[in-house]
């Protein structure tokens, strides 16, 4: 088998997953880029804020139909104030779409 760069690097583009979020429906949880993960990683460790990995993933994450990111820096406080539960569920699933958490198995 011939290796395809072209190939590999489309296989290897970030791919979206949906997420129903009770009380409003889908939404899209992109995966995020090498470059854009580790620039959440450095901005966190400039800052201080280690405690935000999780939400800083959720505002790079989430996005509409067309994959258009919904969130931007000026949410961050909005995103801090909303309930802890229905933010844990938008964080576990940008972390297991990111990779830094493995999907709960499914039950048998």
């Amino acid at each position: 088998m011939s290796l395809n760069k072209a190939a590999l690097l489309a296989a290897l583009k970030p791919k979206t997953e949906l997420l129903e979020v009770e009380g409003f429906g889908a939404v899209g949880i992109i995966q995020l880029t090498v470059a854009e993960v580790t620039a959440v990683r450095d901005g966190l460790d400039k800052d201080g804020q280690a405690d935000q990995f999780g939400l800083r993933l959720v505002l790079l994450s989430v996005v509409d139909a067309e994959g258009a990111r919904i969130f931007d820096e000026a949410d961050l406080a909005d995103l801090q104030a909303a309930s802890n539960a229905a933010m844990d569920l938008l964080v576990t699933k940008a972390l297991e779409v990111n990779g830094f958490k493995k999907a709960a198995a499914a039950k048998n």
